[in-house]
């Protein structure tokens, strides 16, 4: 149990440490992080779902609104501390790039290429 305490500690302090969330970006948060999935329809692309949403600055593809990319360190980093949020009932606040689709969903636009980017995450 200390090891799993160890790393989460870990992956909280990465994730706090390199969220790269520039000042241009949007800011949203803190909210439940309600769910995360990584698609092997959609390579290197991890989809995230937060209890609310911005609906100015977002799309909805079936429901999910954020997306980034996990296979580069930053991105593994952001996926542990959304996991880490997301397992220890802790609330979560995001950075990203605006949807180039917002409030559009899947049949009218939204699609995982035009839905907002998180760029950072933290956890509450």
């Amino acid at each position: 149990m200390n090891s799993l305490k160890s790393i989460i500690a870990l992956t909280c302090i990465t994730g706090f440490t390199s969220t790269g969330a520039f000042a241009a970006d949007s800011f949203f948060g803190p909210h439940v992080v309600e769910a995360v999935a990584v698609v092997h329809e959609i390579p290197s692309t991890t989809l995230v779902k937060l209890a609310a949403v911005n609906a100015s600055e977002t799309c909805s593809f079936w429901g999910w609104h954020y997306r980034f990319d996990h296979s580069t360190p930053h991105g593994k980093a952001m996926l542990a501390t959304l996991l880490a949020a997301k397992a220890n009932s802790k609330r979560s606040s995001a950075w990203y790039r605006t949807s180039t689709a917002s409030g559009t969903t899947e049949s009218s636009g939204c699609s995982p290429d035009t839905m907002a980017t998180l760029t950072g995450v933290s956890i509450e």
